[in-house]
């Protein structure tokens, strides 16, 4: 199974993050999955998810008849982070079986613009 991700954000952005599965090409019927992403420092990829900084669950998915769910991050999640962590994403059946796990690298960038008119 395969999905996209853009791997590059703005700190304090609220970020609204798509993620779409697919296996061969052809769209994944989510409907009764679970989506769990989680984001760690690269130095705490071991431990549990309780040294996370950011951990998202969703089961609700946007259109999950065509392999489309939404990962919604606010800004105040993304305040304190700043280069790369390590993140994964795992599709969990309603057996709770893992069909599917993706990790590699966010980067967060800070802002030039610190203030808006």
């Amino acid at each position: 199974m395969s999905m996209s991700l853009n791997n590059v954000f703005i700190k304090w952005s609220d970020i609204d993050l798509p993620i779409e599965f697919s296996q061969d090409w052809v769209a994944v019927d989510i409907t009764w999955y679970t989506v769990i992403f989680t984001v760690k420092e690269k130095s705490d990829i071991l431990e549990d998810d309780t040294w996370a900084v950011i951990k998202i669950t969703n089961t609700v998915h946007e259109d999950p008849t065509h392999w489309r769910t939404i990962i919604t991050i606010s800004k105040t999640d993304t305040a304190d982070l700043l280069w790369d962590y390590k993140y994964d994403i795992v599709l969990v059946d309603g057996d709770d079986k893992v069909s599917y796990a993706k990790s590699d690298i966010l980067t967060f960038l800070d802002n030039v613009t610190k203030e808006i008119v």
